[in-house]
C-alpha cells in the first residue's frame, strides 16, 4: 500500500495471472543462460523527485555491490504533477516499489507520442535473468467522484534496446495488438509481469502513458484539472517473478 493522499488509489488483494495471448515478432526472448552475476534491486534511494532531472543510482539489495542507474524523461503532452511527494520517482510507504507517475495535458486527445519514460541501465557485469512487475494499471473514463481523478486509461510499453519485452503474465490488462502497448482493462487494479533475459545487454526502458481515446476535460464536475496517474514498479529479482499478495490500485 502506497502512503495515505487524498487521490484514487485503493488497495485491491490477489491477481488473476494470465499468459497473454499476443507474441510480438520484435520482442526479444524471455529467458538466456548468463555468467555474469545476477543482481536483485529493492528501491529504497529514490524518493520525491517531482521533476527529475539527470539520473539516479539503486544499489543491490543483495550485497553484490551492482548499482542499477535511473533516469526520468518526459515526452510530447506529458507532464510531471510537481509535487516532492507522490512524484514520478517516489517511493512507496511501505518500501520496496517505485511510483511512476505523470498525466496527459487537459485539453487534447492522448497519443502514444505522450508518455512519462524511466530508463533503468545496468552495469555490463550484471548477469540474469531478472523480473519484475509493473502494477497498479487502471482505467476510469468518466466522471466518477470527488477523489479520483478522471479520463485515463493507463498504459505500459516494457524494452530493451529498442526491442519490445511481451509481458509473461497480465492480470487485469491487455497488450493491445496494434501497438503493443499493455493496456489496463477496467477499474480493478491489474499487473504486467516482465523477464528481462540478460540486462547487461542495453538499457530497459519503461513507459507509462494514456490509451483514453477522446480530448480530456480541462475539469470535470468534481474540479479535478487533469488525471494524475500512477503505476508502481516491484522489486527486480533475480529469475521468475512470482505474483504479488497485494498491490496498489489508483
Amino acid at each position: 500500500m502506497i502512503k495515505t493522499r487524498t487521490s484514487r488509489r485503493t488497495v485491491v488483494k490477489g491477481a488473476a495471472w494470465a499468459v497473454p495471448a499476443v507474441s510480438l515478432a520484435s520482442a526479444i526472448p524471455a529467458y538466456a543462460i548468463s555468467n555474469a552475476t545476477c543482481s536483485s534491486y529493492t528501491w529504497t534511494s529514490l524518493r520525491g523527485y517531482a521533476n527529475p532531472t539527470g539520473s539516479y543510482s539503486q544499489a543491490s539489495s543483495d550485497g553484490s555491490g551492482s548499482a542499477v542507474t535511473v533516469a526520468a524523461s518526459k515526452h510530447g503532452n506529458w507532464n510531471y504533477t510537481g509535487q516532492t511527494t507522490y512524484s514520478p520517482l517516489d517511493l512507496t510507504s511501505s518500501g520496496g516499489s517505485l511510483i511512476l507517475s505523470g498525466y496527459v495535458t487537459t485539453g487534447v486527445t492522448p497519443t502514444l507520442n505522450d508518455y512519462g519514460e524511466t530508463v533503468l541501465a545496468f552495469p555490463t557485469t550484471a548477469g540474469g535473468p531478472i523480473s519484475f512487475q509493473i502494477c497498479g494499471l487502471d482505467s476510469y473514463t468518466s466522471s466518477r467522484n470527488s477523489t479520483h481523478a478522471q479520463y485515463f486509461t493507463d498504459m505500459v510499453q516494457v524494452s530493451q534496446s529498442g526491442n519490445i519485452i511481451t509481458p509473461s503474465a497480465l492480470s487485469n490488462a491487455t497488450v493491445d495488438k496494434t501497438t503493443s502497448w499493455t493496456v489496463a482493462t477496467g477499474t480493478t487494479s491489474g499487473c504486467a509481469r516482465y523477464t528481462v533475459a540478460d540486462p547487461a545487454v542495453g538499457p530497459v526502458t519503461i513507459k507509462l502513458g494514456n490509451a483514453y481515446g477522446s480530448k480530456i476535460p480541462v475539469s470535470d464536475r468534481y474540479g479535478n484539472t487533469h488525471p494524475d496517474q500512477a503505476v508502481t514498479l516491484s522489486e527486480i529479482t533475480c529469475g521468475k517473478a512470482t505474483p504479488p499478495a497485494q498491490h496498489v490500485s489508483r
